[in-house]
């Protein structure tokens, strides 16, 4: 007995005359009878990483609400400004990755997380990435940094690491099309001493911010490869005050 099946092992099993069921799906006893719907539900396969919207919605649930809260697609498109099938698809990826509990009312899905955060947090680690697409140093330009506060920047204000000269800011990609114009401000290849950083995330940074620095858990993610010990240090001492 399976939760899912495709068309091509249901013909072989009636082939060679295998009684199978699907709960509430399909059903082959060829001693008492045979009872086949053609209805099939697709497996879905776990993915290698979530996708930008995905991981956003993730990293919202985890830093918002509490272990009893139930949330739908419809709830959360209009909470982040996806579209319902963007958030639609982010569950299908999530109750795949066995992240929560999925329950259904209808037509209609909810997922909740009663585990701890934390160790969802610890569960998800293969399915996440950093959310920084590119970086971009430029000049110091005579106008205020156009994001918000990230990498380095954004590490200080969670630990005793001390600020860059330049600071680190993040935006998405589509504020960075619509800002890069008025810099009016040089490229350059390297990260020069008091150069600013841009970081273009996958996602909008501020849709889990808080006081105009991006959220902890992705600024973790886009810094958790970096293998100086002070870095190292200042992450683990961010991870460990926060408030599951």
């Amino acid at each position: 007995m399976r939760d899912t099946f495709t068309a091509y092992n249901r013909k072989r099993l009636i082939e060679h005359k295998v009684p199978f069921i699907i709960p509430g799906n399909q059903m082959y006893l060829p001693l008492l009878g045979i009872d086949l719907r053609e209805h099939f539900r697709k497996a879905r396969s776990i993915p290698d990483n979530f996708s930008p919207s995905t991981q956003a919605l993730f990293i919202h649930l985890l830093l918002g609400g509490t272990r009893s809260a139930v949330y739908s697609p419809a709830e959360m498109a209009e909470q982040l400004g996806y579209s319902a099938m963007t958030m639609t698809r982010a569950f299908n990826e999530l109750e795949s990755a066995v992240l929560g509990e999925v329950s259904r009312k209808g037509r209609e899905r909810f997922l909740s997380f009663p585990d701890p955060k934390n160790q969802i947090w610890q569960k998800a680690q293969p399915f996440l990435r950093s959310p920084v697409r590119k970086r971009i140093f430029i000049d110091p330009p005579n106008t205020r940094p156009p994001g918000i506060r990230s990498g380095l920047t954004a590490l200080a204000g969670h630990s005793m690491l001390s600020a860059p000269a330049g600071p680190v800011v993040a935006l998405g990609a589509r504020n960075w099309a619509a800002v890069k114009q008025d810099l009016q401000s040089r490229e350059i290849p390297f990260a020069e001493p008091g150069a600013w950083e841009i970081q273009v995330w996958s996602y909008d940074p501020n849709l889990c911010a808080a006081d105009n620095t991006v959220d902890p858990l992705s600024l973790y993610l886009s810094l958790k490869d970096d293998r100086d010990e002070r870095v190292e240090g200042a992450l683990e001492e961010m991870m460990k005050s926060l408030a599951w």
